[in-house]
């Protein structure tokens, strides 16, 4: 099954915590194609982040992940730790939230970006330097000699910002994921952030999978979007089609409760246990007798999928 899309297929994630059980991702089966730069969207908890960690098997260890990932024939998840390693920044780039917490506060900038070309590629330390030296030029530093000697605490969180995208990218890796990009970010953060991703997207790779609470920033960057929730993938499509004509109930309030389209209320989760077979159920003001014993699949919709008994 020798792929340049991303494969997955049944993708289950759990963890077994005191109070039992708990589904971070449930039975999601999703092609994330080449040269499509698709977003996943939803709430804290929906399971967006979980599904782009397990792609690169970057969880913990308490994390139960069954299911296939396949990515130029190979399944990740039945690769040992040193494969997959070698597949990280090397054939699918990785650009974390938030650089206070991703870059290493002991190691100078200089030093984080060479080690990662000495690790995913044969090049000499000589070659990675200019490499780096080259790629800090392409994003906008100056001072490169002093950047390089620098340290994350020294630098400016837009300056940081840009040296995560460096990481991400610099191995020339055909995928690129980035996890929640602008989350906690003030505006102008999130300014640099954007204009990073777009300096990616038309200069490296077109084929990246964007991990986002930022709908509005998603509608405008992504190609597609897939919306999750509570582990699920309730609806998916083109961009424009899902954030200007949304189908799911969910994604409509979620879409609807936007600052830039006024607040549209979805009813909060319900503290009863849900025991239909619409994971929305107990939120949704379209339900009906139908979603209560009726197994929901995606359906097909003009421009991508809906997981919703309105459109059997």
């Amino acid at each position: 099954m020798k792929t340049s899309n991303i494969d997955i297929t049944n993708l289950s994630v759990t963890f077994d915590t005191k109070y039992g059980k708990v589904q971070g991702v449930d039975d999601v089966s999703i092609t994330f194609p080449k040269d499509v730069v698709t977003g996943i969207i939803g709430e804290t908890g929906s399971g967006k982040s979980l599904l782009g960690m397990s792609i690169l098997r970057l969880l913990s260890n308490e994390a139960i992940v069954t299911g296939q990932c396949f990515y130029n024939g190979q399944d990740h998840m039945k690769l040992s730790k040193a494969q997959i390693k070698k597949i990280r920044g090397s054939q699918i780039g990785f650009i974390p939230q938030n650089p206070d917490l991703s870059l290493n506060p002991i190691l100078t900038i200089q030093r984080q970006l060479i080690e990662s070309l000495l690790t995913h590629t044969n090049i000499s330390k000589q070659e990675a330097k200019e490499k780096v030296r080259s790629y800090l030029k392409q994003f906008g530093f100056k001072d490169i000699d002093k950047i390089m000697k620098s340290y994350p605490f020294q630098l400016s969180g837009g300056m940081n910002q840009r040296i995560l995208c460096i990481i991400g990218i610099i191995c020339n890796p055909d995928f690129v994921i980035a996890d929640e990009p602008t989350k906690g970010l003030d505006a102008k953060l999130r300014k640099i952030v954007y204009e990073n991703l777009i300096k990616v997207k038309k200069n490296y790779t077109s084929s990246m999978i964007i991990i986002t609470h930022d709908l509005y920033f998603a509608g405008k960057f992504c190609d597609e979007i897939v919306v999750m929730y509570k582990g699920q993938v309730v609806e998916m499509g083109y961009s424009k089609d899902v954030i200007n004509n949304p189908r799911h109930p969910y994604t409509k309030g979620l879409i609807g409760s936007t600052i830039r389209k006024g607040m549209v209320p979805i009813n909060p989760p319900d503290s009863k246990e849900n025991t239909s077979k619409c994971k929305f159920y107990t939120r949704c003001n379209q339900r009906n007798t139908k979603c209560i014993d009726s197994t929901i699949e995606m359906k097909r919709i003009p421009g991508g999928k809906v997981r919703c008994c309105a459109y059997d």
